[in-house]
């Protein structure tokens, strides 16, 4: 990998650490649920453009669309359950079917929240999709802590191929002052 392309990384998996410990710090403030949409968003979406430049030795697009290629990585993460769960909750283009199944939302609703992220990465800074469809009110799950994200993430981290990737996590450790933030970082973050 040329020097650009693991500056560029380098970037992407530092940044995304940023995101997922923001978004850590929100878990006891579930009323930040835009902001926290926010946050797991661009974690996904700055860990998946570092995971590309691992497989493919090239840039993503630099624009908040994970593309094709990469959209498929991170749903190929999700059971074949999660997957009908959102399908029949939201269907094809975000349209809400008539019989709203709460059951099932909350069933999935930390997969359901990540699905949403995926689809609408671009617009989350609005809250508000292309045809001005809210993204961000009922769709929210209701868990302090997204157990599904920091599942997906630890598995698309693990699978960047850099012999410094562990140093880098420690560096960016040192510096994190809350101690039990900190403390639940060093424990997740080893790769």
């Amino acid at each position: 990998m040329d020097k650009e392309l693991s500056t560029t990384q380098t970037h992407f998996i530092t940044s995304s650490i940023q995101f997922l410990v923001l978004y850590y710090s929100t878990k006891n403030e579930p009323h930040f649920g835009f902001p926290r949409l926010f946050l797991i968003g661009h974690a996904l979406e700055c860990i998946l453009k570092a995971l590309f430049i691992s497989e493919r030795n090239s840039l993503p697009d630099p624009n908040h669309r994970i593309g094709p290629f990469l959209e498929e990585k991170i749903r190929s993460l999700f059971s074949q359950e999660e997957k009908l769960a959102y399908d029949s909750l939201y269907g094809e283009g975000f349209k809400r079917t008539k019989n709203f199944d709460i059951g099932l939302h909350q069933k999935n609703q930390e997969a359901v929240e990540l699905f949403l992220i995926i689809d609408f990465l671009r617009d989350l800074k609005y809250g508000v999709g292309l045809k001005g469809e809210s993204i961000a009110s009922v769709e929210i799950s209701s868990v302090l802590l997204n157990h599904r994200l920091l599942d997906i993430y630890k598995v698309l981290l693990k699978k960047i191929d850099r012999k410094d990737l562990q140093l880098m996590c420690n560096v960016y450790l040192s510096a994190i002052c809350n101690e039990e933030t900190k403390r639940f970082f060093t424990d997740f973050l080893k790769v």
